[in-house]
């Protein structure tokens, strides 16, 4: 089955589990008791990749959400949650969690009261998805949002040789697809020749999410944008990977991308135009425009 969808409702009586944990706990995660009683909705993406459950957390009558819980479906994952605090306070110690534009980390622990099960829970940031019909009927505002927001994680970035960065992000993680054979080693080969002039080059040393597309993506009014899901975050990364990885969101999402030839043409169809905006960005943020397009290979 493609999509399975879980309804539950509580007994009366007093709450149980998760939810017991979060009212015994309601003055340490500033939960006002007189907004009422709490509410769990669990949340399954339906990827099979997907390691987490998610939990909107709301109380009383209002249907907004006040946290957000994350739940590893196995006891023995908490690798992705460790790495999401993790992320969650790097866009912390840059004042993003202060803005608005990052949850606030609340907890990362495993409490007794859940058997030791670990559990992350943040804050919830509230506005609308940046679903691909609302890219379709704005792009240019949405572009905008989240390159200014860009462009302001980078401004205050210390700037380093990039040599270390392309090691790490890229030679390392790449090692694994070479060895499956000649042909990958070719590709993994031919991919790092093009990124090498990134090793010798000083670079912003950025905060990148990693996952910069649809369901991650919140409008928050007056032209700005947001992120939830940390998971990916990269507290020491290369400049220009969000923006390339979030500009082929757009154009998959203005073109009604559903395959991945659709997506390829989709990209291929506004090369130019992305071009454009990527070197504007780069002069933005105190990158030469020749390493525009090593940057984007490294971002792919």
């Amino acid at each position: 089955v493609r999509d399975v969808g879980v309804v539950a409702s509580r007994s009366p009586g007093a709450a149980r589990g998760l939810e017991a944990w979060l009212e015994a706990s309601r003055h340490r995660f500033g939960l006002d008791p007189a907004a009422g009683p709490l509410s769990c909705l669990y949340l399954t993406p339906r990827f099979r990749a997907s390691a987490s459950v998610i939990v909107l957390v709301t109380a009383g009558r209002d249907a907004a959400p006040r946290l957000v819980v994350k739940l590893p479906r196995h006891r023995d994952q908490d690798a992705g949650l460790a790495r999401e605090a993790a992320g969650l306070g790097a866009a912390a110690e840059r004042g993003l969690d202060r803005d608005g534009s990052a949850p606030r980390l609340v907890t990362h622990e495993q409490p007794a009261a859940l058997g030791g099960w670990p559990v992350l829970v943040e804050t919830a940031l509230r506005g609308p998805a940046l679903r691909p019909a609302v890219v379709r009927r704005r792009p240019e505002a949405a572009i905008t949002a989240v390159d200014s927001w860009l462009q302001r994680l980078a401004g205050g970035a210390e700037r380093r040789p990039g040599e270390e960065r392309v090691a790490r992000l890229l030679t390392g993680p790449l090692e694994p697809l070479a060895a499956i054979g000649a042909p990958e080693r070719a590709l993994v080969d031919r991919t790092l020749a093009v990124c090498r002039p990134l090793e010798a080059a000083v670079l912003p040393e950025v905060l990148e999410h990693g996952d910069l597309s649809h369901p991650n993506l919140i409008a928050l009014g007056g032209g700005r944008g947001g992120a939830v899901d940390w998971e990916l975050a990269e507290s020491r990364g290369l400049p220009l990977q969000d923006l390339a990885f979030f500009l082929a969101y757009v154009a998959g999402a203005t073109r009604r991308a559903r395959t991945p030839d659709d997506h390829e043409a989709a990209v291929r169809a506004v090369e130019a135009e992305t071009t454009r905006r990527l070197r504007r960005h780069a002069t933005a943020v105190g990158v030469p425009e020749a390493l525009v397009a090593p940057l984007v290979a490294a971002s792919w």
